[in-house]
């Protein structure tokens, strides 16, 4: 029913008036619906820069609820609505809007809500491996603590790192209670604001993973995958000058991005690692040799979670998954029948040329790089597929300057 509850003041004094207020209260039956909002991993960017100032942050949430109904949340954010049980991407915000908070509403209980806050992982400054002091944001969301050759760094500071051969490690994280898998996946970010230089071939970079630390550690390498030469580290490139640096910084590791040497270096390489089961913990150690000066590594968005294995299912054994194949609209259990470039050869006017069998309704795109591992660049325009084999010729490659070029085909949409 509905109550109110009236309350007047008198005032005695002549040049006084009397106040009065009421309050209404309006009952209804308990919907018994109660949300909770879950929050999800927290991650930073950079934008590739040395300064916090542009720095964004990201987040998923999923909203659970008791007695929640099908029409699910509203919120206050973008998405301003959603289904229970379901998580949602909010952000990019700037940091400068931290802490973020946001209101759930149920869809049709208005009065059921709760709210969520959400801040950006912390920062500490690490000046660079040697050389001028140049602040550069860290952002760990787990582990909490690391070190610089031994000495703690503590959030929200910056601190001198001795040169050469500087190693900069987390604490020991304890997996011991983890049941399954744990995936590791953290961001290296190195670069360069020199305007006539690059990294040199002495200044070498390496990543590992420590497992079980102590007595019998093992040692994972995170780095191999962009370890063109195979000598266990990330390594410079030095030449005589500019120019020859420009036709031989395939060579440079370390200049992720194939920038030429007038450019200021600045590339970001994803890490990641598949800890097993019966690892019951683990830390990140980097090493830097000889860098300086403009040089400067960053570590970011570092973060252990539960692993799930990705459904490998091949059924006609052609190195393509099953999942892969319907994108692509080829048959899992054909294995003649796959996404690939058939044939791939210099045409003697110029350029390469190349075919590959298209499925009808399906668009292609070719992708060109100097870099196995990244730096993709479209190649023309969307290829619409025919249900016959296309044939292009790339005039502008090989790419002038550079001792090796590589080329993908993708499905687009």
């Amino acid at each position: 029913g509905t109550h109110t509850l009236a309350v007047s003041v008198h005032q005695s004094a002549a040049d006084s008036s009397d106040k009065g207020f009421a309050l209404t209260f309006y009952g209804r039956a308990a919907t018994g619906v109660s949300l909770t909002p879950v929050l999800g991993a927290v991650t930073r960017n950079l934008n590739n820069t040395l300064t916090t100032d542009d720095d964004t942050f990201r987040f998923a949430i999923t909203v659970n609820a008791v007695s929640g109904g099908a029409a699910g949340w509203t919120s206050d954010g973008v998405p301003a609505s959603g289904l229970y049980g379901v998580s949602n991407e909010y952000g990019p915000f700037p940091v400068s809007e931290s802490p973020k908070i946001l209101t759930f509403t149920d869809s049709v209980d208005v009065l059921a809500k709760s709210s969520i806050t959400v801040t950006p992982p912390p920062i500490f400054g690490l000046t660079n491996f040697g050389g001028t002091p140049a602040a550069v944001g860290t952002t760990l969301p787990l582990p909490a603590n690391w070190t610089a050759n031994g000495a703690i760094i503590s959030h929200s500071s910056n601190v001198g790192v001795a040169t050469p051969g500087t190693t900069l490690a987390s604490e020991t994280v304890n997996l011991a209670s983890v049941s399954g898998p744990v995936l590791l996946s953290m961001n290296l970010n190195l670069a360069d604001t020199s305007a006539t230089t690059n990294f040199e071939a002495n200044d070498t970079v390496l990543v590992e993973l420590v497992l079980n630390p102590g007595a019998g550690e093992q040692r994972v390498n995170l780095i191999s995958p962009h370890d063109f030469n195979g000598n266990g580290v990330l390594n410079g490139f030095t030449a005589a000058d500019a120019a020859a640096y420009n036709v031989g910084k395939i060579e440079d590791e370390l200049n992720g991005a194939g920038l030429d040497a007038e450019a200021s270096v600045n590339h970001t390489f994803p890490l990641s690692a598949v800890i097993p089961d019966n690892i019951t913990s683990a830390r990140i150690e980097v090493t830097s040799v000889t860098l300086g000066g403009s040089e400067t590594v960053t570590v970011s968005n570092v973060l252990f979670s539960a692993y799930t294995a990705p459904d490998n299912t091949d059924t006609d054994k052609d190195g393509q998954t099953d999942a892969a194949e319907i994108i692509a609209g080829t048959n899992p259990a054909n294995p003649a029948d796959y996404l690939r470039i058939a044939n791939f050869a210099p045409n003697p006017g110029g350029g390469m040329d190349l075919s590959f069998p298209s499925k009808l309704g399906i668009n292609y795109r070719l992708e060109v790089s100097t870099l196995l591992t990244g730096g993709w660049v479209p190649y023309g325009e969307v290829i619409a597929g025919s249900g016959a084999d296309i044939a292009a010729n790339l005039p502008q490659l090989p790419i002038a300057g550079n001792v090796r070029f590589f080329v993908r085909l993708r499905v687009v949409p």
